[in-house]
């Protein structure tokens, strides 16, 4: 990735950082510069371990362009007092690093960075967030266990096409590493819509059901979306643009065979369309409003 976006970045966000843009703690990094303890244990078991020191000093989320963190400064406030009002749904709660297991017998899970659960507590909303990371070009490494239909909880030979699709298509020329990603998180999403086994996991271990007590079952709907950060600087701007066409394709094709109550339509949306769709005026913290518009004015329009 060209520096020139995390100098326009460095520069918005007006946070002191070392040369390779981290601040001094990731406390400085979000808003405000402390974070609940159970926050703090959300990112702390979440397959990133974002709030572990990453040179014996600093930690993933003190970098200025941590996804992690750049999710939490936008959602971390919405509880049931302040709700975000969102595609027509009031949400009323958040959970960051949530976890949905994907094959059997396996420790591999998907933890997806932000889900929100409606007023009414039938809806969930689902979002893969990213800064940077689709900014890259590359091809995806995927493990042979993903080969064998036995090890899904459900429609494994539909899965299996789907990863012999990334794996035939896999090229050096678009940011694949985040196809295989959102894969694994429509497989997890799917099984707790689908497998007993799965269903009774994630209400054992979710934090939605150890702060919430929500039971996966009781949900009627899940909305997945990717959530990108589409950036002004002309070639960032343009690889953003191209992995959205990207994934909004690759999507398409998995729409026929997951769960009906899955929904992936419309299946990408930048922060940008998430601040101006519904979040701008969901927020009654002023402040918070012009922190937030820090990262937007480094944003495409």
């Amino acid at each position: 990735m060209a520096s020139k976006f995390l100098r326009n970045l460095h520069e918005v966000r007006g946070i002191p950082t070392d040369k390779k843009y981290y601040a001094k703690n990731y406390q400085e990094n979000i808003y405000p510069e402390t974070m609940d303890e159970i926050h703090i244990r959300m990112f702390c078991r979440g397959g990133g371990k974002e709030l572990y020191p990453t040179d014996g000093t600093k930690e993933k989320a003190a970098c200025i362009y941590s996804s992690s963190m750049l999710s939490y400064n936008f959602f971390h406030w919405i509880n049931e007092k302040h709700p975000l009002t969102l595609f027509g749904i009031k949400f009323t709660k958040v959970v960051f690093e949530e976890q949905f297991r994907v094959l059997k017998n396996r420790n591999n899970k998907a933890n997806i960075d932000v889900v929100l659960l409606s007023e009414d507590g039938e809806t969930l909303l689902a979002f893969e967030s990213k800064f940077t990371e689709h900014l890259h070009k590359g091809p995806v490494t995927i493990k042979e266990a993903y080969d064998n239909s036995g090890n899904y909880f459900s429609d494994g030979e539909n899965w299996v096409k789907v990863i012999n699709y990334l794996r035939s298509n896999s090229n050096k020329e678009s940011y694949q590493e985040g196809l295989k990603q959102v894969t694994c998180h429509l497989i997890g999403i799917s099984n707790v819509m689908r497998d007993r086994t799965a269903i009774e996991w994630f209400n054992k271990n979710s934090w939605l059901g150890h702060l919430y007590h929500i039971n996966i079952s009781d949900v009627k709907k899940i909305i997945f979306k990717s959530l990108v950060f589409h950036p002004k600087t002309e070639k960032e701007g343009t690889l953003s643009e191209d992995y959205e066409i990207l994934n909004r394709e690759f999507v398409s094709q998995q729409i026929n065979f997951v769960p009906k109550e899955l929904i992936l339509e419309n299946p990408i949306i930048t922060y940008k369309d998430l601040w101006d769709k519904g979040m701008r005026d969901s927020i009654s913290d002023p402040e918070l409003k012009k922190y937030l518009e820090k990262y937007l004015s480094a944003h495409v329009e």
